[in-house]
């Protein structure tokens, strides 16, 4: 198949030389149905086992079953109703027991969590879409299962933690993303970084939520202090999948950031 790039884009007046990037062109909604996707997190305290890289530390644990959502934060001034000065709502990307794309906006409400309208299975992002005078989250905003009880806006029960953000930090930080129903995802390339002097073990994990087969797709390890880059070579992920970018130390514990980059492409377009 050939895709065709609009010669309004690609050739437009007034550009001084023609656009040959593809990615950039994507990014400029060149192509209809193709966008990137950018997964990055961090773990702060990666130990001696394998743990997901996201802000809760440990591994995300997904839902049995789709449920709604409760968000809250441990400020106080993350507020939305009557409006404060940290988060006011936050955007939530996610998808529900079909695989189909879930998306809601919530208002927050200081450390009381908010449930969601929505009943999803899982989240894909979630961010601050509108802010006070800190532009930002003022406390730690967690979005959990409704099957926790939460104190001074924080869930009690770690494993019902689908996202987390950091304070200030206006996104949910975490390698994990699941493609959505109807749609097929490229690997571009993974990135994997410590600031610890040790040896780490990464691996790029795909689980299809239809048959429950796990498989590790890359691996690597970072010599002491620095990263590692491995080129994914269009590694293709079908619907249903879900993608993790995992980590290990070899001693004691210690932070690991990394991501990966994905084109993801709308199947009845380009089937």
């Amino acid at each position: 198949m050939t895709i065709q790039v609009p010669r309004s884009i690609a050739s437009a007046p007034g550009l001084r030389f023609p656009l040959t990037d593809n990615q950039l062109l994507i990014a400029m909604g060149a192509y209809e149905g193709i966008s990137l996707v950018n997964k990055f997190g961090l773990n702060a305290v990666v130990g001696t086992a394998n743990e997901d890289l996201w802000i809760p530390s440990g591994s995300q644990v997904a839902m049995a079953a789709a449920s709604t959502l409760e968000v809250g934060s441990t400020d106080a001034d993350d507020d939305g109703a009557p409006v404060d000065t940290g988060a006011r709502t936050i955007r939530i990307e996610g998808f529900d027991a079909s695989y189909d794309a879930l998306d809601e906006t919530v208002i927050m409400n200081g450390t009381t969590p908010v449930v969601t309208v929505g009943v999803f299975l899982g989240i894909n992002d979630a961010f601050v879409l509108t802010a006070g005078a800190s532009l930002g989250n003022e406390g730690i905003i967690s979005i959990a299962d409704d099957s926790t009880a939460w104190t001074a806006g924080a869930p009690d029960t770690a494993a019902a933690i689908q996202a987390k953000m950091a304070v200030a930090a206006g996104r949910a930080e975490q390698a994990i993303y699941t493609v959505l129903n109807g749609f097929t995802a490229y690997l571009t390339n993974v990135y994997v970084n410590t600031t610890t002097a040790q040896q780490i073990t990464w691996q790029l994990v795909a689980n299809d939520n239809a048959t429950g087969i796990e498989t590790i797709v890359m691996q690597g390890r970072t010599e002491d202090v620095g990263g590692a880059i491995a080129i994914g070579g269009y590694h293709k992920f079908t619907e249903q999948t879900t993608i993790s970018l995992r980590a290990l130390v070899d001693n004691t514990s210690g932070p690991v950031s990394g991501g990966f980059d994905l084109i993801v492409v709308q199947d009845s377009i380009y089937a």
